[in-house]
């Protein structure tokens, strides 16, 4: 999964708010602890949803087994513990991808207790950041990468070897194949291109290039339905494979994280300014369920709609939908208690 905003974005953004907001927040947007600033990126393991990664700007990546309630550091062979993007392998779970700041991409084949480099091939990849990262479900060893400094990158081989693919110049801030057309590929970053032969033409879709989007979203059922999250005009929707695209009625134009429940696609969570929003209705309407706190990572339980975790200085988790939130950083970092103010009753 790809959830890529940035830090300093965020401190930003954050500072910009609370100096125009009424209501005082009871914490800052940031607060450093134990060498982790910040959760830049959340995945579950799809067949077992106990199994969540989060990769940490100066943390590395922490993983826990039993649904947060405790995590452990599984940076073993990892040379950069800032990590951009985690992608787990949705057939084979063992099998785990990350993107890093300044290093490249790393894999395990053991869930996490060890990391290999995965850099052969363009020597480009190991120089830059990767902040886009995405398999196909189809066929797994099939895998794209991209930096933002303008390369998207393919491996056909489980990361073996990378080669540089695209017939134009692509500045990829996130990555999503189609799930049952998986030649079908989206990057969004100065609005969003689309290639239908698996990465080698290009063709931009009808969103302005003066969208900044930083995630893509794909419906898992109806994959031609798919969400654009931007920094600065809000949240679209296409629901033709981006022939069109329209705003949703999220409330904020800056969306700092977006995710859709794997078996109900009408649920999605959206974090923002103000907060955090859940829609039952395919992004039409939006119900704020969390204030204050400013999250850049958002996964929702794949089997279970109501269970969703999200990331600021740790990780928060709500098992209700919502209606209450707690602080599942034990072992991430020390005294992280603000997700309980969520609800206002701290």
């Amino acid at each position: 999964m790809s959830c890529k905003i940035g830090l300093a974005a965020i401190l930003m953004v954050a500072s910009v708010s609370q100096a125009n907001s009424t209501e005082e927040p009871p914490l800052t947007a940031v607060s450093q602890r134990d060498g982790i600033d910040w959760v830049e990126c959340l995945a579950i393991d799809p067949q077992n949803p106990e199994v969540v990664y989060a990769g940490t700007f100066g943390g590395g990546v922490f993983k826990t087994t039993n649904g947060g309630s405790t995590w452990k550091a599984i940076n073993s062979g990892i040379t950069d513990n800032s990590v951009e993007v985690i992608a787990v392998d949705p057939k084979n779970v063992n099998v785990v991808y990350l993107g890093t700041a300044a290093a490249g991409i790393f894999k395990t084949t053991n869930a996490g207790a060890r990391w290999k480099a995965a850099n052969n091939g363009d020597p480009h990849i190991e120089l830059h950041g990767i902040s886009a990262m995405a398999i196909d479900p189809v066929t797994t060893s099939n895998i794209y990468a991209g930096w933002e400094g303008g390369g998207l990158y393919k491996s056909t081989n489980a990361g073996a070897r990378w080669e540089s693919v695209g017939d134009i110049i692509l500045q990829p801030g996130t990555i999503a194949v189609d799930p049952k057309r998986p030649n079908t590929v989206y990057v969004g970053h100065f609005g969003v291109h689309k290639s239908t032969n698996g990465g080698r033409n290009w063709k931009p879709t009808s969103l302005s290039d003066e969208a900044l989007v930083t995630q893509l979203v794909v419906d898992p059922k109806a994959p031609n339905n798919i969400y654009a999250v931007t920094m600065t005009t809000g949240l679209y929707r296409t629901r033709n494979g981006g022939k069109t695209w329209q705003k949703t009625g999220f409330p904020d134009n800056y969306v700092s994280a977006l995710a859709i429940s794997a078996s109900n696609p009408n649920v999605l969570v959206g974090a923002g300014i103000d907060g955090i929003f859940r829609s039952a209705d395919r992004g039409a309407t939006w119900e704020r369920v969390c204030q204050f706190l400013l999250a850049n990572a958002m996964a929702i339980d794949p089997r279970d709609p109501g269970i969703v975790y999200a990331g600021s200085d740790c990780v928060g988790k709500t098992t209700d939908r919502g209606v209450s939130w707690v602080s599942v950083g034990q072992g991430m970092s020390d005294g992280c208690s603000y997700w309980e103010y969520c609800n206002g009753t701290r």
